[in-house]
């Protein structure tokens, strides 16, 4: 473990997070935008969840990663 893994670690959950955040945007917006709610709609707001849910982990554990790379350190 190091500091490179960490930072990696941190800009993929970061990456996942705003992928997330555009495809729910995305999924609203045509929610919004028409008659009737789509199974494909609802789906790809439940993908977004998911991957933002994933996304949170991981920076998660990054910033665990990187207390523990601390307390190693001092």
């Amino acid at each position: 473990m190091n500091i490179a893994s960490t930072a990696n670690a941190t800009q993929a959950a970061l990456k996942a997070l705003s992928q997330a955040q555009q495809g729910a945007a995305r999924a609203a917006e045509r929610i919004v935008t028409g008659r009737t709610v789509q199974a494909a709609d609802v789906v790809d707001l439940i993908a977004a969840q998911t991957q933002f849910e994933a996304g949170a982990a991981t920076l998660k554990t990054a910033d665990q990663m990187t207390g523990a790379l601390l307390d190693i350190k001092t």
